[in-house]
Parts: C-alpha cells; sequence; structure tokens
C-alpha cells in the first residue's frame, strides 16, 4: 500500500494536459525557482503571436499549469510571481494536435525585472507515444500537384503509400480519389482512414474524405500513425487531422487561378500510338482568401 501510494503521487505530480488528441493544441508546464521547488499561484499569459490573442492562467499548488484549444500558429510564455523576476519564453511553434510541455525558472528579483528567451530549437513531443507527420503550409503551397487534393499530400508521411488513381486526375470533387492511400504498412484498406477538419469528423460511406479543403484554405494537417488515445483510436489505418486558417491580426488575402489546358499537356502514350490527336482538356478552378 506504501509503494501504490507513492506512485500515486508521482503520477499526481506531473503536469497535466488534454488528453484528447484533437486539432488544436496544449501548452503547459511546471514554473519553479531556481533551487528547483515549485512556484504556486504564478501568472502565466499565453499570447499569440499571429492574433494578439492572450490567454491567462494560473499555477496550481504543485507548480503546474495549463492552456488547451490552442489554434496551430505562434506563440509567446510571460510568468509572473511575487518576488521573482518576470520570465518570458518567445518564439514557440505549436502545430496541429501538440501537446507541449515547458518548464520555466524564475530568479528571484524585482518583479518589474523580465528575463526573456527565445526558443532556437523546435520543441520535442514527449506526452504522447501517437506517431505521425505534420504536413506544413511550406509543403501545401509549394509542393507540385496536378489535383490540387490536400489529402494526397499524407503520402509525405513514412508508412502512407498512395493508390493507384488508373492515370486519371483527382480534382476537388474527387472524394474517392483523395481517398486513396494506406498506411501502417498495407495491413488495411483505405476505408481503414478517418478525416477529420478542426476536429469535426469528415468522412462519408465507404470511409471516403466528405468534404475536400482548398489548399488555399489550410493551415496545415497532420498524419497520426498509431498508438492512438481513444479519442481518434476507433480505426486501424490513419487519422487525418485538417485545420483551416485561423488568421492573423491584420487584413490580407490572396487570389488564385488553376488552369489545366491540352495546349499545355503532350499526348497519352496509347492515344500517340494509335496516331490520334491529344484529348481536350479544360479545367479551370479560381477563388480567393480574405
Amino acid at each position: 500500500m506504501q509503494r501504490l501510494a507513492l506512485v500515486c503521487a508521482a503520477v499526481l505530480s506531473l503536469p497535466v494536459l488534454a488528453s484528447a488528441q484533437e486539432s488544436r493544441a496544449s501548452l503547459g508546464g511546471r514554473i519553479i525557482d531556481s533551487q528547483g521547488a515549485v512556484i504556486p499561484a504564478a501568472a502565466v499569459v499565453v499570447t499569440s503571436e499571429d492574433t494578439g490573442v492572450k490567454q491567462n492562467t494560473a499555477t496550481n499548488d504543485r507548480g503546474n499549469w495549463s492552456v488547451q484549444f490552442l489554434l496551430p500558429g505562434h506563440y509567446n510564455i510571460s510568468v509572473a510571481a511575487a518576488g521573482f523576476r518576470s520570465a518570458e519564453r518567445r518564439g514557440i511553434t505549436l502545430q496541429t494536435a501538440d501537446s507541449k510541455l515547458i518548464d520555466i525558472e524564475l530568479e528571484i528579483g524585482a518583479f518589474n525585472d523580465t528575463i526573456s528567451v527565445t526558443a532556437d530549437a523546435p520543441l520535442i513531443e514527449t506526452t504522447s507515444a501517437t506517431s505521425g507527420t505534420v504536413i506544413t503550409l511550406t509543403e501545401i503551397t509549394e509542393m507540385p500537384s496536378m489535383s490540387r487534393v490536400t489529402t494526397l499530400l499524407a503520402t509525405l508521411s513514412p508508412g502512407v503509400v498512395a493508390q493507384d488513381q488508373n492515370q486519371n486526375v483527382a480534382h476537388l470533387w474527387s472524394y474517392n480519389a483523395a481517398s486513396q492511400f494506406t498506411s501502417d504498412g498495407g495491413r488495411n484498406n483505405i476505408r481503414s482512414n478517418e478525416f477529420e477538419l478542426d476536429g469535426m469528423p469528415n468522412v462519408r460511406d465507404g470511409g471516403n474524405v466528405a468534404f475536400i479543403p482548398p489548399p488555399d484554405s489550410l493551415q496545415e494537417f497532420r498524419v497520426q500513425m498509431n498508438a492512438y488515445d481513444a479519442s481518434i483510436g476507433r480505426q486501424a489505418g490513419s487519422t487525418i487531422q485538417m485545420a483551416t486558417k485561423n488568421g492573423t491580426a491584420t487584413y490580407h488575402g490572396s487570389t488564385y487561378w488553376f488552369n489545366q489546358n491540352n495546349l499545355l499537356n503532350a499526348n497519352l502514350f496509347q492515344t500517340n500510338l494509335a496516331g490520334g490527336s491529344k484529348p481536350a482538356v479544360h479545367f479551370n478552378e479560381y477563388g480567393g482568401t480574405f
């Protein structure tokens, strides 16, 4: 009984973050002094660098704090406590479904003195056993694509294999083609994948993706592979967690025009072999964001 009590006490002393793996991120940690003692009732402010939105919390009697449901983006943390110099941690990047822990040490000193630290390395995920890959805005906007179907970029994740499209080009209405990939060593078919959009189910009959968002509307998406927790563990394949753009503190926008035309295409091998002309292709997709 004594050993069990010690184990329970050790578990309860750990920082607690959101247990559910959804598209939004969680940030937390422990506030300590230079001797390693915890600091209760310290004021913690998490600020989004992108939007300027602030979320306030405080450490509990074990020095732990947690802020949940953060949209993917860039954040700062500021900590203040009576009798200690204020501390600031800048340059923190949170991705889809991240759960990060950051311990911050406060030094004894005047309350209005601030020590600022800029994160110079990505934070390592230590709170979850789930493996996966985040497909960032860079890959979404810069990878060459014949279809502009974002879900097919899941094949950039190790263990995800694209299926044969039978020489057809997928489009934004091609929900069947957009779902043609397997994961986890190919032991499952495409009906074993799960699709989510901003944390909500995005699956239609047959296990296919229901709505295919244009790449200009997405911030990023995470391909969750295995070791799921109970919130997303109902399928044998991968879980595609897509997150739409959440905006910034200033107005901005874009326009796009995606064109496919047979004037720019080479002839198909079979058609050229038979002496036929190039098949007509006239496809235009245009839109914008604000």
